[in-house]
């Protein structure tokens, strides 16, 4: 599974009813699947390591659905080993904790005369910015291409790969 169908797993849109009497429609405002990866992964966003007998407790998921999903969210690098726990009895069960190394965000903010381009880790944090003098009244392509430009100088002075890169973010000025 790659890290986009990971990700993308979290919001499954269901068939609902809007009203008596309406076609069946899809409602994006619905919560992802129970089982699904994106869920297991909302309970480390708090940056509290878990073990997997924690994960199973909380989300009543069977053990095996619970290794599956977390087996994923490792392969994608979203989680990393955070050490053990004190035993209970038997083999220390080992922690697990979301890992915002496990990907790259480009963030523009367009302002009518600059643009802000930054590059940050999944935790928002922010790994290599730069402040641009343009004018959006040059239009989208010449506005986009210079922000592209300088997000890839950016990722490549930081020393991250494109191919980890997992989503952009635009702003631009209204309305």
């Amino acid at each position: 599974m790659t890290q986009t169908q990971v990700l993308s797993s979290t919001v499954e849109p269901r068939r609902t009813r809007d009203a008596p009497g309406e076609e069946a429609g899809m409602s994006l405002a619905t919560p992802p699947h129970p089982t699904s990866a994106g869920v297991l992964l909302q309970h480390f966003l708090d940056g509290r390591a878990r073990t997997r007998a924690e994960l199973v407790e909380a989300t009543g998921l069977g053990r095996a659905t619970v290794a599956a999903r977390i087996d994923a969210l490792v392969a994608a690098g979203l989680l990393r080993a955070a050490g053990a726990t004190t035993s209970t009895g038997g083999r220390p069960p080992s922690m697990l904790a979301f890992d915002p190394s496990g990907g790259t965000i480009v963030a523009i903010d367009f302002g009518a005369r600059h643009a802000n381009v930054a590059i940050t880790d999944l935790a928002a944090t922010v790994l290599a910015s730069v402040s641009l003098s343009l004018d959006i009244a040059d239009g989208p392509v010449a506005a986009l291409d210079v922000a592209i430009a300088h997000a890839r100088t950016l990722l490549a002075s930081a020393g991250h790969d494109e191919r980890r890169l997992v989503g952009v973010g635009i702003g631009v000025p209204g309305p």
